[in-house]
């Protein structure tokens, strides 16, 4: 005890360095993951075929989701890209929303869960969709004189952005400023009075929060597809 007591600054001084050794290579493999993510072309199809139907145990309600690892920015932005909100998910069902989750699992030591460090799920929440007659505005030709349908879903976006970006806000601690904005924004939109500026300026605004809210990769990419 004597010992440990006289030396004590040397073993703090080598249990803080051999943390920062860890951190370091901790950061290192992360960023050689990324890495390895960005370069790989996902095929929607893979991933469309490993997304089954789920139920969300404390709301009990239904939802489509899949897994990833955090350091897949690639494979959410393309799970992102393929389920705009608005969108068909299938011929019967229009995505709602898609969100972004921690996901549980067992603690290594002792008995209970914990939350997973690196696994999350990609969620993709839905409606029976109306009659596909219902939504479908004007016909336009192409060259060949074939008919084809042209769908305005702004309505269904409009309100789909609301409820991300007020969940968002409810979420996130967010700058007094940005939030101020974004609360403008919301009502603009609601008003139809928003402008593509607006909008632009609106993603530029939430591209600062990608670290901390999990769906605002998703946010902004309804954003891109909207148009005012």
């Amino acid at each position: 005890m004597e010992f440990f007591i006289k030396n004590q600054w040397y073993f703090l001084g080598g249990l803080l360095i051999f943390l920062v050794v860890v951190i370091l290579i901790h950061n290192q493999i992360i960023k050689l993951l990324q890495k390895r993510d960005f370069k790989k072309s996902y095929s929607t199809d893979r991933l469309r075929k490993k997304i089954r139907q789920r139920e969300d145990t404390k709301t009990g309600k239904l939802y489509y989701g899949t897994y990833f690892f955090a350091w897949q920015k690639n494979k959410l932005n393309t799970l992102c890209e393929m389920f705009p909100v608005g969108e068909y998910f299938t011929d019967k069902l229009i995505v709602t929303d898609v969100a972004v989750y921690s996901t549980v699992t067992d603690k290594m030591w002792g008995s209970g869960t914990r939350t997973a460090f690196y696994k999350k799920e990609f969620r993709i929440y839905y409606k029976v969709a109306e009659k596909r007659e219902s939504i479908v505005n004007n016909f336009t030709h192409n060259g060949a004189g074939n008919q084809i349908n042209t769908v305005n879903q702004n309505e269904v976006h409009i309100n789909a952005i609301i409820n991300q970006l007020e969940n968002f806000l409810n979420e996130v601690n967010v700058d007094s400023h940005d939030k101020a904005y974004i609360e403008s924004f919301i009502y603009r939109l609601s008003q139809e009075k928003a402008t593509e500026k607006d909008k632009n300026k609106i993603i530029e605004t939430l591209s600062k929060y990608t670290s901390v809210g999990n769906n605002v990769i998703s946010i902004i990419a309804n954003l891109s597809k909207f148009f005012i």
